[in-house]
C-alpha cells in the first residue's frame, strides 16, 4: 500500500510476492540502504515516487507485465546502473535525467522508441531484445 516502507533507511533487501498487482505511492521512498529491485509477473502498476530517493539502488528489474509507472517513480536514485524492462513502457516515465550520470546499461524491448528530452546527458549503453 501507500508509504508501505516508506523510510525503512535500514532495508536492504525485498521479495515483492507474484500476487501484488500493484506497488502504491511512497512504497519504498526514502529506503535508502535498497540496492535491488526486481518487480514481479503480476504487478502491472507502480506508484508515484515508489522509489524515489532511494540512494544506494543500483539494479532495477521491471517484468513485462508493468503498463503503468507514475512520476518520479525512480527519481533520485542517483546510484542506479542497470535497468531491465521487459515491457511496453515509455523511458521518460521511468528515470528523470538526475539517473542518467550513473545508469551504465539500460535492457528494453526493440520496440521501445529511445527519445528523450535529454538526450545529451544520456551515457549508458542501450541493448534492445527482441518483443516475441
Amino acid at each position: 500500500g501507500e508509504r508501505a516502507f516508506s523510510g525503512c533507511f535500514s532495508l536492504k533487501s525485498v521479495s515483492i510476492s507474484e500476487s501484488m498487482t500493484e506497488i502504491g505511492k511512497y512504497a519504498f521512498c526514502g529506503c535508502s540502504s535498497l540496492k535491488n529491485i526486481t518487480i514481479p509477473e503480476g504487478v502491472t502498476k507502480i506508484g508515484e515516487r515508489a522509489f524515489y530517493g532511494c540512494c544506494s539502488l543500483k539494479t532495477v528489474s521491471i517484468s513485462e507485465s508493468v503498463t503503468k509507472i507514475e512520476k518520479e517513480a525512480f527519481d533520485d536514485c542517483g546510484r542506479l546502473e542497470r535497468v531491465v524492462v521487459l515491457g511496453d513502457i515509455e523511458f521518460g516515465k521511468i528515470l528523470s535525467p538526475r539517473c542518467y550520470n550513473s545508469l551504465k546499461i539500460v535492457i528494453a524491448p526493440k520496440k521501445w522508441s529511445h527519445t528523450d528530452e535529454y538526450p545529451a546527458l544520456i551515457p549508458y549503453y542501450w541493448i534492445s531484445i527482441p518483443t516475441t
